[in-house]
């Protein structure tokens, strides 16, 4: 490793040969420098976890009419699109950490950009499959998590392969025997093109998921599918790298062993891009699991206001969209209606 001439004393890396005493090293200096930041990010983990581990009912109904039971140290079901995109948000934001922690700035940003991906699709998935199918008959209706993972994996099927003329064979047999039912679920199978970015999904989503949706940064202000486009462009710019980024790099590939200003760019756009998943998880759970009990609705509801409004455990700036969706009028109803019907 060389030294640099920088005034922090630091050091410029294009080799390192030691690879265990390098990470502990960077690592704990990053820690130690950058605790009260390393910590809210702790504090989103350990909150999905609760929210997770706390989940009652354990039996329920989603939304697309699949049946949903949750056991003890077993895989959740297949079908449960809640626990199964909280399992994704808390694995990908424990790598997040990692990779921040360690310096690994790309990899941080990479992780947070594809669980935006997933949790832009879950929520189309329970509430309107058009969006993803693209599809008028899909209008309005829901599919469970594993009806999501089909659509994925038919997407990527080479519509030249046999399979797919396997499925164009079957789709005319069908018709033929006007199996109404099975026409149109092959029809969506052969015609899914989910892409891995995020399309056009921000601006299908009902008008009542989007209004909980404001950024405001540097005299930037988005609002609704704006704020969504803008996320994920900020997430996209940063892993592809732009020219304003490649001519910055030091001769020879090095890197500094501590760069304080990318950290606090990358830190800043992390805690942007939570807020907005924290609101759209919160989003999932609320109108796939409670969709059907008011009374329940209500108490999970409330349970999550109290994690929320709490100033001591979340600064002024932090998570402000889940604040503002968790104390807004709609989700303390008495009779606790719907976000999404």
């Amino acid at each position: 490793m060389k030294k640099s001439e920088s005034v922090e004393n630091d050091y410029v890396y294009d080799i390192i040969t030691d690879l265990p005493t390098f990470i502990s090293l960077r690592a704990a200096r990053i820690h130690s420098t950058y605790i009260n930041e390393v910590f809210i990010l702790k504090r989103i983990i350990i909150t999905v976890n609760y929210i997770m581990d706390s989940l009652i009912p354990r039996f329920y109904i989603t939304r697309s009419g699949c049946g949903v039971e949750e056991f003890n140290s077993i895989p959740h079901s297949s079908h449960d699109t809640a626990r199964n995109m909280s399992s994704l948000f808390i694995y990908l934001y424990n790598q997040t950490l990692i990779s921040l922690c360690t310096g690994c700035y790309d990899s941080a940003i990479i992780s947070v950009r594809s669980l935006f991906e997933w949790l832009l699709r879950a929520i189309s998935g329970i509430t309107d499959l058009s969006i993803l199918t693209k599809n008028n008959k899909d209008k309005n209706k829901a599919i469970c998590f594993d009806g999501l993972m089909t659509l994925m994996n038919a997407s990527n099927i080479n519509k030249k392969s046999n399979k797919q003329k396997y499925l164009d064979a079957e789709l005319s047999s069908l018709k033929k025997n006007q199996d109404n039912n099975f026409v149109h679920f092959l029809e969506t199978l052969l015609n899914a093109r989910i892409t891995f970015g995020i399309d056009n999904i921000p601006n299908k989503l009902s008008p009542t998921i989007l209004k909980y949706f404001n950024i405001s940064i540097q005299k930037i202000n988005k609002k609704e599918s704006n704020a969504l486009f803008f996320l994920y462009e900020l997430l996209s710019n940063y892993t592809h790298k732009d020219v304003s980024q490649l001519i910055k790099l030091h001769p020879g590939g090095g890197t500094e062993f501590l760069n304080k200003k990318e950290f606090k760019e990358v830190y800043n756009i992390l805690i942007l891009v939570a807020d907005i998943q924290m609101c759209l998880l919160l989003m999932i759970i609320d109108i796939d699991v409670f969709h059907l009990d008011a009374k329940t609705r209500r108490r999970w509801r409330l349970e999550v206001l109290k994690i929320f409004d709490t100033p001591k455990l979340w600064p002024k700036k932090t998570l402000t969209c889940t604040k503002q969706l968790v104390k807004s009028q709609l989700w303390n109803s008495k009779n606790a209606k719907k976000l999404f019907d």
